[in-house]
């Protein structure tokens, strides 16, 4: 299955592996611990599943920024370049996924 799915070519043909791939690591420790032993296997398996893993750390280091922010511990301005977004858009997508942002708003 690992071969199969790091020679996939198409999106949707991948995104489908990776689903597999993630119910078989929650179903199966025993199989993910002889992958994890066998340097190949774990090569393949982080070469399939590195998109969806930097998607899922990019979009849980914004809702720590948007907490951040919100608790007054960081200014919008800051949190914004960490995203490498302009302030005002990154204080609209706080307040898109249910944040408040600070009165003081885009300029603390």
């Amino acid at each position: 299955m690992l071969e199969c799915a790091e020679k996939a070519t198409d999106t949707s043909e991948k995104e489908h592996y990776r689903i597999i791939l993630d119910l078989i690591e929650e179903k199966n420790p025993e199989t993910m611990g002889k992958i994890r032993r066998d340097n190949d296997m774990a090569r393949s398996w982080l070469e399939i599943l590195k998109p969806d893993l930097s998607e899922r750390d990019k979009e849980r280091d914004k809702n720590n920024l948007f907490i951040y922010v919100q608790d007054g511990i960081m200014p919008v301005e800051y949190a914004a370049s960490r995203m490498n977004m302009p302030a005002e858009k990154f204080a609209q997508e706080m307040k898109n996924a249910g944040y408040r942002v600070p009165a003081e708003g885009v300029s603390a």
